[in-house]
C-alpha cells in the first residue's frame, strides 16, 4: 500500500479533504462528474465514502457532483481539534452520522434537520469513553447496534426506538479495542486490539492486525470466540476485514510481508481462502475493500499519482473504475 491511512492526524484547519486549507473542498471534489466522466456509474451506491485528512467524500455518480458529508463540512460544527472526524452512514434514515472530537468531548452529530444536533446516548455525559477520542464507528446493516472505539478499548449501544436515540454504552471486554464489522445478520463480529497490531498504532484503523471474530449476542455484546473458524486469521496480519453477504466469508486485504502484495482475499468457513482478480488500471496493488449488499467488493487501487476507486464484481467477473479522480494517498474507503 503506497501511503498509510492514520486517523490520529491532528486537525489543524478547517479541513475538507485538503491539507489545512481553510473552508476548502480538496481540488478532486471541486469539479462535477458527468456520465462521461466514469464506468458504472448507475451501479454504485450512494453511501461509498472515501475518507481522508479530516473529510469524508461521497461518491454517488448517479447524479452529477461530488459532496463532503463528514463533520469538517458541517454548518455549526467547529473543526476538529485533536483528531480526525469520520462518519456513519445510518440505513434506517438514509442519513450521515458525524462523529468529531472537540467542544469538551468526542459525540455524534446529526445535520438531517440543516442544522447539526448531538446524537443522544443515555448516560452520556458521565461516560468517560464520550471524553476520550473515538477513532472508529460501525454501524449493523439495520441500524440497530453501534459500535464505538478508542485507541484503548470498544463499546457496543443499542438503538432505543425509531429515531436517533442510543442506549448506554457497554464495554465489549475481551481486550478488544478496535471493531471492524458486524455482520449483515448481527450474529458475528470481527474485532483486533487484544492481539498485535503490526504498526503498533490503535487508531490507525487500516494497519496490519490479528483479527479474531466473535458470536454476537442479542444486546451487541461478544460470545463465544469464532476464530478458530478462520485459521488464516490464526497467524497471519490482514487488513480492513469487512464480512461478504452471507455474513461468516470475511473479505481483507493481505498484509504486504506475507507474500500477499496488495492483494484482496476472501476467507470462506469450512472451504478455504481465496483471492480476488480485479482487473488493473496501472498496477495490480489493491487496498482498503469493503463490500456492498450484493457482494461487490469497492477498494481503492494505489499507483504512483494516488488512489483510484474500483468495483469488482467477482460473480460476473467484471472490474469498474468507480471515479476517474486519482485521490490523495493516507485514506481509505467505507462502504456503510
Amino acid at each position: 500500500m503506497r501511503g498509510i491511512a492514520l486517523l490520529s492526524l491532528v486537525t489543524t484547519g478547517f479541513i475538507a479533504g485538503g491539507c489545512g486549507a481553510s473552508n476548502s473542498h480538496p481540488a478532486s471534489n471541486s469539479q462535477p462528474v458527468t456520465a462521461g466522466d466514469v464506468n458504472g456509474a448507475a451501479m454504485v451506491a450512494s453511501q461509498i465514502r472515501y475518507v481522508v485528512e479530516g473529510a469524508t467524500v461521497r461518491v454517488d455518480l448517479r447524479v452529477p457532483g461530488r459532496a463532503t458529508v463528514l463533520a469538517a463540512t458541517y454548518p455549526g460544527l467547529e473543526r476538529a481539534t485533536n483528531q480526525n472526524p469520520w462518519d456513519l452512514y445510518d440505513p434506517a434514515s438514509k442519513q450521515f452520522i458525524a462523529q468529531y472530537t472537540g467542544r469538551g468531548g468526542a459525540f455524534l452529530w446529526s445535520v438531517a434537520g440543516g442544522a447539526p444536533e448531538r446524537v443522544p446516548f443515555e448516560g452520556m455525559e458521565s461516560e468517560p469513553a464520550f471524553h476520550e477520542s473515538f477513532v472508529h464507528g460501525v454501524l449493523s446493516a439495520d441500524g440497530k447496534l453501534v459500535y464505538l472505539s478508542t485507541a484503548k478499548a470498544a463499546y457496543v449501544a443499542r438503538r432505543t426506538g425509531d429515531g436517533l436515540t442510543f442506549s448506554a454504552l457497554r464495554p465489549l471486554g475481551h481486550d478488544v479495542q478496535l471493531v471492524h464489522d458486524i455482520s449483515w445478520d448481527n450474529q458475528r463480529l470481527v474485532a483486533s486490539g487484544h492481539r498485535p497490531t503490526k504498526w503498533g498504532d490503535p487508531a490507525n484503523v487500516v494497519a496490519p492486525r490479528m483479527v479474531s471474530v466473535f458470536a454476537v449476542a442479542a444486546d451487541g455484546t461478544l460470545g463465544a470466540d469464532l476464530t478458530a473458524e478462520y485459521p488464516a486469521l490464526q497467524t497471519d496480519y490482514i487488513q480492513a476485514p469487512g464480512f461478504m453477504s452471507d455474513s461468516r466469508s470475511l473479505l481483507f486485504e493481505g498484509d504486504d510481508d506475507i507474500d500477499t502484495g496488495d492483494r484482496l482475499f476472501v476467507f470462506r468457513p469450512g472451504e478455504g481462502q481465496t483471492e480476488l482478480s480485479p482487473e488493473a488500471v496501472e498496477d495490480r496493488d489493491f487496498n482498503t475493500p469493503c463490500v456492498l449488499p450484493d457482494d461487490r467488493v469497492v477498494f481503492f487501487e494505489s499507483a504512483d499519482r494516488g488512489y483510484l476507486i474500483r468495483v469488482h464484481d467477482a460473480a460476473a467477473g467484471t472490474t469498474e473504475t468507480v471515479d476517474d479522480t486519482w485521490y490523495p494517498f493516507s485514506g481509505y474507503v467505507r462502504c456503510r
